[in-house]
């Protein structure tokens, strides 16, 4: 149990640099993100991953498995 935790919180951890580099702290964009529009489309995906691999570590502890 305490790997899958493990597993999730660096997905997590991971998702989360990911979206502090993309977006700063206060997680606003500008027009000139446009841009930066293929960047951003591939960050994201990435971070999509991440929280889905954390989400999928955590089923088999939790209740619903």
């Amino acid at each position: 149990m305490q790997h899958a935790i493990g597993k999730a919180r660096d997905h997590l951890e991971q998702a989360t640099t990911l979206l502090g580099a993309l977006f700063g702290k206060d997680f606003h964009m500008t027009a000139r993100d446009d841009d930066r529009r293929a960047g951003i489309e591939a960050t994201l995906r990435k971070v999509l991953r991440h929280v889905r691999e954390g989400r999928d570590a955590l089923r088999p502890v939790s209740k619903d498995g």
